[in-house]
């Protein structure tokens, strides 16, 4: 995940699907989505 923090630093927008919720805690926003649809937006 350091990488991805580097690559986001330099300026690329870096986008990561998962469903850890450790790996989503370190992104700076956070779509969750539920049966396809926007559950929340943070």
């Amino acid at each position: 995940m350091d990488i991805l923090g580097e690559i986001h630093a330099s300026g690329i927008t870096v986008i990561v699907v998962t469903h850890e919720a450790e790996i989503a805690a370190r992104a700076q926003r956070v779509i969750r989505l539920r049966d396809g649809k926007v559950e929340a937006a943070a």
